[in-house]
């Protein structure tokens, strides 16, 4: 399967929706572990977005592997001393639409987005 490229605007707007859907990333939401919900939620997004459920669930897994990636590297060079570099991911993505996505936590092989907002 080739992978799923999305122009900028197409990314912001999967963001949005993703982020409208708290039931997806809001582990205090009492949706969270509800899995009819949330398929719901993933199913909207597939049809808004004219991709299947699988490529949503890709997407967003990639972005937030993409966003703790990014995220490491600056946390290791604040430490090391180096906080001049910019945060790529937030130039790329912008400060704007991130918000809800400020801290990510792992737990087991699984990200768990929890809403915050400052690093």
């Amino acid at each position: 399967m080739a992978e799923l490229k999305f122009s900028s605007e197409q990314m912001e707007q999967f963001i949005d929706l993703y982020r409208s859907f708290e039931c997806l990333w809001n582990i205090k939401c009492t949706d969270y572990r509800d899995i009819n919900k949330r398929n719901n939620a993933y199913e909207a997004i597939a049809d808004i977005m004219n991709i299947s459920i699988e490529n949503v669930k890709k997407k967003i897994n990639n972005i937030r592997s993409t966003y703790l990636q990014e995220k490491k590297k600056v946390e290791l060079q604040k430490v090391q001393g180096r906080a001049q570099r910019i945060f790529i991911f937030q130039a790329y993505f912008g400060l704007v639409v991130w918000p809800f996505w400020m801290t990510l936590q792992h737990q087991g092989k699984q990200c768990v987005l929890q809403l915050q907002n400052n690093m």
